[in-house]
């Protein structure tokens, strides 16, 4: 099924922000899966079937988050500390 131009302009409005006039007009040119392909970024296939760009490698993981109950040296240090520093001008 060939789409329309109008087909392609609502597939450029819903997936990004639209599409420039010379943009549409190739989009119509290639079809609408070579759109959909374009907006979604697919790559292409090397000759056994992976991507001919592999993936990015991405850094190590993030650290793992802080205990719940906070407190230990910091929250409750502090808070200690403006307390402390209350009595003393009292």
């Amino acid at each position: 099924m060939a789409a329309s131009r109008a087909d392609l302009a609502f597939l450029y409005r819903r997936a990004a922000f639209g599409a420039r006039p010379a943009e549409l007009d190739a989009a119509v040119a290639a079809g609408y899966e070579a759109a959909v392909d374009g907006l979604l970024g697919a790559r292409a296939l090397g000759g056994d079937g992976t991507a001919a760009e592999p993936p990015p490698v991405l850094a190590s993981p993030l650290p793992p988050p802080p205990a719940a109950g906070g407190g230990g040296a910091g929250a409750g240090a502090a808070r200690g500390a403006v307390l402390r520093a209350r009595r003393a001008q009292t």
